[in-house]
């Protein structure tokens, strides 16, 4: 019953969004590269929409990044750490108030992500 289920079901917006947020953030050969093809099959979209759904989620991904370089990037100028939490839940704040659809686990790999990204430039000797 479960499989006619998932059969019969359409996806929302925020399952194929938070779908094609988990493809842009894959690493290895698929790393930086755009959704709209994986993402069209796993969901019956118009060209028009695979596009929306990448612009949607790359834009997501981006601000994610960005927020936690730019946060550790000022606070070791000012030779000031942050702790992870505190820096863990204005990201989240911050993040959710434009995205309000991200799945939790979405929320947990971009929040790894952009740490990796920001250790990678030397930018978490200001997380404590």
């Amino acid at each position: 019953m479960n499989i006619l289920f998932k059969i019969f079901t359409q996806p929302t917006r925020n399952d194929i969004l938070n779908s094609g947020l988990s493809l842009a953030m894959s690493f290895g050969t698929n790393f930086n590269k755009p959704i709209q093809s994986r993402l069209g099959r796993k969901f019956i979209l118009t060209d028009r929409e695979l596009d929306e759904y990448n612009q949607i989620c790359r834009a997501a991904m981006t601000d994610s990044h960005n927020f936690i370089y730019e946060t550790l990037m000022s606070t070791s100028k000012n030779f000031d750490v942050i702790h992870k939490k505190v820096l863990r839940a204005r990201w989240k704040i911050y993040l959710l108030s434009k995205y309000p659809w991200i799945k939790p686990s979405n929320l947990r790999a971009l929040f790894s992500q952009g740490i990796y990204f920001a250790m990678k430039d030397g930018w978490t000797e200001a997380l404590k």
